[in-house]
C-alpha cells in the first residue's frame, strides 16, 4: 500500500515538550488515591447520551495505557494542580496575570502567552499524493459531513473514508480527518496522519497526532532509514521509541539506540504486551538496573502486573526485590519478611530504602520512617516524586503528634525536583515554619511558593500565607503588602481569606465583558470555530470538546472566551461552557462571572426550606461542572453526583417519585435530592459548612474522624483556616476550598449576599 512509502518526517508536537509521552494513567497517591484531572476539571467520565456513556474528558487519551510516570506523578490529584502552581517541565502551564477588575492593588500583570498549537515539519518534503492514493483505495460515496461522522460513530471506518472522499468541502474534510485521526484506526496510514497535519497545522491535539503517526509507520514495517528521517530522532510514544530504537540498532547505532530505549524504559508506563516486546527486542543493550529503575517507577505508580511481567527478565535476587516492592506497596502482611529475603546487594538501591519507609508509615512508625528519610542520600534517587509523597505523609503525621520541629527538618531535605513538587515541599516548610512560630523562616519559603506560583490559586495561597508570615513578625504593612497582593485574586479561597483580612466586602468578580469587534472577527474567521459550528449542525455537538479547549488555550482575550462559551451554548453544553470560562479563569483573563453560570439548576428543584442555594451551586459546579448526565468513576450520578442508593433512601424521606434514571435525565430532579441531601449533612454538622462540604467529599466517618484528630473546627479555640489545611486528604482538601470560595461567589452573583468567607469558616460555632 502507498502509505508503507513514508515520504516526510512525522509530525512534530511542541518543541517544548520533547519525550513527553501523553496518555492516562492513574497516578498514586501514598495517602489518597485520585484520579489525574486538570485543575478545572469535575471528577467525571462522560456524559449519558442515548443509552451510552459519551466520554467527555479533555485528554485524547483516555483509554490508553501508556503515559509518562514523572510527569503524571505530577498531576495525580486535583489538590497538587491547585494548591502548586505549574506542571512538570515537560508540560508547561501557562502563566497568568492578575484579575483586572479586583478593587485593589494587583501585583505586576504577568504575560498570557497561549500555547503554540503547530507541528513541526521539514519544509520541501510532500506525502500528499501517498495520502491522496491511501484514501482512494476506500472509494468515493458523495454525501454530507453527518453521513461521514455518523459512520465513524457506528466505527464504520471503510464508509467513512468512503464519504469523506465525496465531501467536495476542504473544512468537512479535514473536520473528518480530525476525527480519523483520533480514532487511530488500522486504517489510517502514516501518510494520512501526516497529510492532515500539514493542512492543518493550527488544529488541536498535536501530540496525539504525532503519536498516530507514528503507531501507523510502525504497522507499515518501513526500512530503518526511513523510520530515522521521518521521526527526526525523536518518538512521543512507546510505540515511536521502539520502531526508533530498533531502526538505531539496524543500523548499527547502539548508542542512540540504548538513548531512545533508556529514556522510555525508566519513565513510561507501555502496557505488559508492549513492555515484553521491548524487553526481547532490546534484550542486548537492557541491564537488570534498566529493570530495576523501572520497577521502582511502576511500584509507585501501583502498576503491579507490568512490573511482575519482568520476573521473567530477572534472577533470584532482582526477583526478591519486586517482591519486597509490591508487598509495602499493597500493605501485604508478610511485607516485613520480604523485606529481609532481599539480599544485601539490593538492599542499598534507594528503592528499597524507599520501600522501608513506607512499611515503616503504614505502621504508624513516624519516628522511624523519618530517621530513614534523613539518612537517605539524595544522589541516586530514581523516583524524587514518590519521596516527597512519603515525606510529606510522615512530616504531616509528625505534625499532628506534635513534634514540628523534626516535621520541619524532613521538609527541608530537598527531594522535591519537579516544579508543582518544589511548590508543594515549600508550602509545608513554610506552614510547619509558622506552627514553630518562625515568622521569617515562613515567610522564605512562602516567597519561594510564590516565585514558582504561575496560576490563581498557587498565587492567592503564597500571598495570603506570606501575609499570616508577617503578622506574626508583627509587620502589619508587610501584611497587608501580601494581602493586597492575594487579593487580586479574589474568586479564590486564599484571595477571599486575602479581601477578608483587608476589611472587603466583595470577592470583585464582575460581569462577563462584552467582546469587542476584533473579538467577533477573530472567533469569525477561525476555522476550529467553523468546524464546531459544523459540528453542532451536523448533530455532533458531543465532538466539540477538544476543539473548544484548544480554543479556550488560545484565545488572547476575555471576550474571545465568552464567544467561545456562546458555542459550546449553541451545542446544549453548559458544562463545555464552563470548561471554557475556567480555562480562561485559569490563565488569569478577566472571564468574571462566566465561570459561575446561574442558569443549569432548574427553578423547579426544590430548596430545602433556609438552604442557601448559593451552596448548591457552589456544589454542583465543583462536582460536575454543570454537567446533568455526568457519571463518576464511582457511579456518582448528575449534577450534584449523587449515588444511586442515596438518592433512594433521599426520595423516600421526600416522599418523592424516583428512579436512578433521573439522576442524569432531570436535573431538577437530581438537584432537589442533592439539595435535600446537603441540607440532612448541615443539619448533622450543626450548620458547619467546613464539614458539611469535607463530609460531602470524603463521607461522615471521615470528618469524625478528623476532628478527633485536629479537634473541631467549630471550637473557637481551633483555627478553622489551619483546620482546612489539616485535613490529609488532598482531593478533600482541595474541594472544601473550592466549594467555599464557589459560594461567596454566587451569593453576589445570585444577589443573596456579599463576601462572608471568615464568617462561613465559623459556622457552627455555639453563639
Amino acid at each position: 500500500m502507498s502509505g508503507a512509502v513514508f515520504a516526510g518526517p512525522l509530525p512534530h508536537p511542541y518543541p517544548e515538550r520533547d519525550g513527553a509521552v501523553a496518555g492516562a494513567l492513574v497516578r498514586r497517591v501514598a495517602d489518597v488515591p485520585v484520579p489525574p484531572r486538570r485543575p478545572y476539571q469535575a471528577k467525571i467520565v462522560g456524559r449519558v447520551e442515548d443509552g451510552r456513556i459519551v466520554p467527555i474528558t479533555p485528554s485524547a487519551f483516555a483509554a490508553r495505557s501508556e503515559g509518562p510516570i514523572d510527569n503524571l506523578f505530577a498531576a495525580a490529584e486535583e489538590a497538587a494542580a491547585a494548591e502548586a502552581p505549574a506542571g512538570s517541565a515537560a508540560v508547561p502551564v501557562k502563566t497568568v496575570a492578575p484579575v483586572a477588575f479586583a478593587p485593589v492593588s494587583a501585583p505586576a500583570p504577568v504575560s498570557v502567552a497561549p500555547e503554540p498549537q503547530t507541528v513541526s515539519l521539514f519544509a520541501g518534503h510532500g506525502g500528499a499524493s501517498d495520502a491522496a492514493a491511501d484514501f482512494s483505495r476506500y472509494g468515493n460515496r458523495s454525501g454530507s459531513l453527518k453521513q461521514a461522522l455518523d459512520a465513524l460513530r457506528a466505527d464504520d471506518y471503510k464508509e467513512t473514508i468512503a464519504r469523506r472522499n465525496g465531501l467536495s468541502d476542504p473544512l468537512d474534510q479535514k473536520i473528518v480527518d480530525y476525527f480519523l485521526v483520533r480514532a487511530g484506526d488500522n486504517s489510517v496510514t502514516s501518510a494520512m496522519v501526516i497529510d492532515f497535519a500539514r493542512r492543518a497545522p493550527g488544529w488541536p491535539s498535536p501530540e496525539l497526532v504525532r503519536i498516530r503517526a507514528e503507531e501507523a509507520l510502525s504497522r507499515e514495517n518501513p526500512s530503518p532509514d526511513t523510520v530515522i528521517r521521518a521521526m527526526g530522532g525523536k518518538a512521543e510514544s512507546a510505540v515511536g521509541a521502539r520502531l526508533l530504537a530498533k531502526a538505531y540498532l539496524a543500523k548499527g547505532d547502539r548508542g542512540r539506540a540504548k538513548a531512545v530505549v533508556d529514556g522510555v524504559w525508566h519513565t513510561t508506563a507501555m502496557g505488559t504486551s508492549l513492555e515484553l516486546a521491548f524487553a526481547s527486542d532490546f534484550s542486548s543493550i537492557l541491564t537488570i538496573d534498566d529493570h530495576l529503575t523501572r520497577i521502582d517507577k511502576l511500584v509507585a505508580l501501583h502498576r503491579f502486573d507490568e512490573a511482575s511481567a519482568l520476573k521473567v527478565r530477572l534472577g533470584s535476587g532482582p526477583r526478591a526485590y519486586l517482591a519486597a516492592r509490591i508487598a509495602v506497596a499493597t500493605g501485604a502482611s508478610n511485607a516485613p519478611t520480604l523485606l529481609r529475603q532481599v539480599p544485601s546487594d539490593y538492599r542499598r538501591r534507594p528503592g528499597y530504602r524507599l520501600a522501608e519507609v513506607e512499611w515503616k508509615r503504614r505502621q504508624e512508625d513516624y519516628e522511624g520512617a523519618a530517621r530513614l528519610i534523613e539518612g537517605v542520600n539524595r544522589r541516586g534517587i530514581v523516583d524524587s516524586d514518590a519521596w516527597w509523597v512519603e515525606t510529606r505523609i510522615v512530616a504531616r503525621s509528625l505534625v499532628e503528634k506534635g513534634d514540628a520541629r523534626a516535621a520541619y527538618k524532613l521538609v527541608s531535605k530537598g527531594f522535591a525536583d519537579g516544579t508543582t513538587e518544589s511548590a508543594d515541599e515549600a508550602f509545608h516548610a513554610g506552614w510547619i515554619a509558622l506552627r514553630l512560630k518562625d515568622g521569617r523562616a515562613a515567610d522564605r519559603h512562602f516567597a519561594d511558593l510564590q516565585k514558582m506560583a504561575t496560576t490563581p490559586i498557587s498565587l492567592a495561597r503564597a500571598g495570603y500565607w506570606r501575609g499570616r508570615a508577617a503578622e506574626l513578625r508583627g509587620d502589619k504593612g508587610g501584611a497587608r503588602t501580601q494581602y493586597r497582593a492575594a487579593a487580586a485574586y479574589g474568586f479564590t479561597y486564599y484571595g477571599q481569606l486575602s479581601r477578608a483580612a483587608l476589611g472587603e466586602t466583595s470577592t470583585g468578580v464582575g460581569r462577563p465583558p462584552m467582546p469587542t469587534a476584533s473579538d467577533r472577527a477573530a472567533i469569525a474567521k477561525s476555522e476550529v470555530a467553523e468546524a464546531v459550528r459544523r459540528l453542532i449542525a451536523a448533530g455532533h455537538g458531543y465532538r466539540i470538546y477538544p476543539l473548544l479547549d484548544h480554543l479556550a488555550e488560545t484565545a488572547p482575550t476575555a471576550g474571545q472566551i465568552v464567544l467561545v462559551d456562546e458555542l459550546a451554548a449553541k451545542a446544549d453544553q453548559p458544562h463545555l461552557g464552563l470548561m471554557v470560562a475556567k480555562e480562561g479563569q485559569r490563565r488569569g483573563l478577566p472571564v468574571g462571572r462566566l465561570a459561575y453560570p446561574t442558569s443549569a439548576i432548574p427553578r423547579t428543584a426544590k430548596m430545602p426550606q433556609g438552604l442557601d442555594r448559593a451552596l448548591v451551586y457552589a456544589i454542583a459546579r465543583q462536582e460536575s461542572l454543570f454537567n446533568s448526565g455526568a457519571v463518576s468513576p464511582a457511579g456518582a450520578l448528575g449534577l450534584m453526583q449523587v449515588m444511586p442508593q442515596t438518592a433512594a433512601a433521599m426520595a423516600r424521606e421526600l416522599g418523592i417519585s424516583h428512579s436512578t434514571g433521573r439522576l442524569t435525565s432531570d436535573p431538577a430532579h437530581n438537584a432537589t435530592i442533592g439539595a435535600a441531601y446537603l441540607a440532612k449533612r448541615l443539619g448533622q454538622f450543626d450548620g458547619s459548612y467546613i464539614l458539611t462540604f469535607a463530609a460531602y467529599n470524603a463521607g461522615a466517618g471521615r470528618v469524625s474522624e478528623w476532628i478527633d484528630r485536629f479537634g473541631d473546627p467549630r471550637d473557637p479555640r481551633v483555627d478553622p483556616v489551619t483546620w482546612v489545611e489539616e485535613i490529609p486528604y488532598p482531593e478533600t482538601r482541595n474541594y472544601v476550598q473550592r466549594v467555599m470560595e464557589n459560594v461567596q461567589v454566587y451569593r453576589e452573583g445570585l444577589g443573596t449576599g456579599h463576601l462572608a468567607i471568615g464568617s462561613d469558616l465559623q459556622r457552627g460555632r455555639a453563639s
